[in-house]
């Protein structure tokens, strides 16, 4: 659902915010963590609601790991959960206390991995059905840490229950079921750690194989990774092959591979085919993303556009003074208005406001009268119906009370974004500043709360000109005039989608009953960077708008354009028709006409 990014930007900023991250939206497929900084892939229209609680969901697992986990006692042990199998153990083992130690501190954290992880287990108990490598090990270990986690997780114990796994390892775990237990419960960083570390040196050992020894060969491996000779990059030695180099290496990690395993064998491959099914996280470099289906099958190129980042969009409050940016500071200095109010009254002749207003408290008067439902069997006793009882004729004589229908029309809040890009100067904008200062005075007099606000860009970023927010009841008249003569001085590019959600995500939980979003432009989506799939990324987003509890209605300026986009729509042709195509629609959509 590409209306909720703005929503889910927000949420893996805060989440992300708790260890003091930072969160960045990217054109590559690659979720990674760097130690400072979360990549994620950028929101398409490809982008299904379920990504969505999967990209949160993992955030908030890797975040838990930044609270939770000592990654430097990893690196000093030698434990490698990329490519060891005693750091598989581990990772399942600390990956279970990290989950369980967010879950008792937040609630969402809990019923958001409910939502999320059972799918990843499917997947995981599908890929792992054959008997060979790692698989036997995950399967059991995965079933048993599941059960202990069922009062936590129930979920995700209910979907692996039914598992085959090689019970011969699992009488190996369970005699640690109590151990899990305690581990899952420290809370301190460097005690938690160590504790997953022992626990799962002990498992290893009774599974058969040498912590120690393992844990030397990891040191060894990790030692030639960081050679330079043996670098990225860096010359070969004199009369060395390149295939002779990197057989070395192979045969290195085929040595590293070996272990004194008396019932599970793991090869380095095993390994890197599990890797991206587990919720692993590489411990050593911490390059790679807890993966819970962040790997998503879209490639932004061919989807052509994806949501702008929420960073990235550029917000003027002409009414608090401020911006986002200070790139585009310039727009808040006040500005000589007398040019744009002389053309506004030379050539947008509009019948005036006072009239308008008082043709919309009229029409409000008689939609807003209470009426009653008469001849009803419960309510108030109606006088002039009590001969009927008289007639004692069951079910008529019974019916000689009546009920007070309350009118809720007003119970209604109304979002107007106007397309200020380039296209929109001379005419157009006077007719689209007329409209808002129709809008202005009108939802005064009706008491509806109203936002008011422009889009173009800056470059390759959205901006947003908040003229009047819902907060305000009324800008006075010449202050808005000032606004929209400000921001006519920068008008670029107009990238419909981007902005729409922004202007979406601001009315979409508001407490009215009723809430009309009113798009008014002159013409189909057009960004200053390239235009390329934003078209139909404007389609999806209007497409999800009209599916929801909002009403979107597309007001055309001088351009039919809307009627693609729109299933809901209308044209303003000349600046005469402004002000009755306004009372229409408010008629029809607030009023029910």
């Amino acid at each position: 659902m590409i209306t909720n990014s703005i929503e889910v930007m927000k949420y893996v900023k805060a989440s992300a915010g708790r260890s003091k991250l930072s969160v960045v939206f990217e054109d590559e497929n690659h979720p990674r963590h760097n130690g400072s900084t979360i990549f994620l892939p950028k929101i398409t229209v490809h982008t299904t609601k379920k990504q969505l609680l999967e990209m949160m969901s993992s955030v908030d697992h890797e975040v838990g790991h930044d609270l939770d986990s000592d990654f430097e006692i990893l690196k000093e042990k030698g434990i490698d959960a990329s490519s060891s199998p005693l750091g598989l153990i581990w990772n399942l083992i600390e990956d279970s206390r990290v989950n369980y130690l967010q879950a008792i501190e937040y609630e969402g954290f809990r019923e958001l991995w409910e939502k999320t992880t059972p799918a990843l287990l499917e997947k995981i108990e599908v890929s792992t059905k054959t008997a060979g490598g790692v698989n036997p090990l995950v399967r059991a270990m995965m079933k048993w840490e599941t059960e202990l986690s069922r009062k936590t997780f129930p979920l995700c114990a209910e979907q692996v229950r039914d598992m085959k796994v090689d019970d011969s390892i699992t009488e190996k775990l369970i005699p640690f079921s109590d151990r899990l237990v305690d581990v899952q419960r420290i809370k301190p960083k460097v005690a938690g750690t160590l504790g997953a570390y022992e626990l799962a040196r002990d498992i290893f050992r009774a599974l058969g194989g040498d912590p120690n020894e393992e844990e030397r060969k990891t040191k060894e491996r990790m030692e030639k990774e960081r050679t330079p000779t043996k670098g990225k990059g860096t010359p070969l030695e004199p009369g060395k092959e390149k295939g002779e180099t990197e057989g070395e290496k192979a045969e290195g990690e085929a040595e590293t591979a070996e272990g004194d395993w008396s019932i599970v064998r793991i090869t380095l491959e095993d390994l890197k085919d599990v890797a991206d099914k587990l919720l692993s996280l590489d411990t050593v470099d911490r390059t790679r993303m807890s993966k819970v289906g962040l790997l998503y099958d879209v490639d932004v190129e061919e989807t052509g556009w994806s949501m702008t980042p929420l960073e990235d969009f550029m917000v003027v409050d002409y009414c608090n003074g401020t911006t986002s940016h200070s790139e585009i500071a310039s727009l808040l200095s006040s500005v000589d208005s007398a040019w744009f109010v002389t053309s506004l009254e030379e050539k947008a002749h509009v019948e005036a406001q006072d009239n308008f207003a008082n043709q919309v408290r009229k029409l409000i008067q008689i939609r807003a009268k209470s009426t009653f439902e008469y001849g009803v069997k419960r309510g108030k006793l109606d006088s002039s119906r009590l001969s009927r009882v008289a007639l004692r004729q069951p079910g008529f004589s019974e019916r000689v009370f009546k009920n007070k229908i309350n009118n809720t029309v007003l119970d209604a809040s109304v979002s107007v974004l106007v397309d200020m890009s380039g296209s929109m100067s001379g005419q157009k904008v006077l007719y689209a500043t007329q409209a808002a200062l129709l809008l202005n005075n009108v939802f005064q007099v009706i008491q509806v709360p109203l936002e008011i606000i422009g889009f173009t860009d800056y470059g390759n970023r959205p901006v947003q000109y908040l003229y009047k927010p819902f907060s305000k009841q009324k800008v006075p008249r010449e202050q808005l005039l000032d606004y929209f003569a400000a921001s006519s001085n920068k008008m670029a590019g107009n990238p419909d989608g981007d902005s729409i959600i922004w202007a979406f995500d601001r009315i979409k939980n508001r407490p009215e009953k009723k809430k009309l979003l009113i798009v008014m432009s002159d013409g189909q989506p057009a960004a200053s960077r390239s235009s390329r799939g934003l078209g139909s990324f404007t389609r999806q987003v209007i497409k999800e708008i009209q599916a929801s509890k909002v009403e979107i209605y597309g007001l055309g300026l001088c351009d039919e354009s809307v009627s693609m986009f729109y299933q809901h729509h209308s044209t303003v042709k000349t600046a005469e028709e402004i002000p009755q195509k306004l009372l229409e629609l408010i008629d029809r959509k607030l009023f029910h006409v």
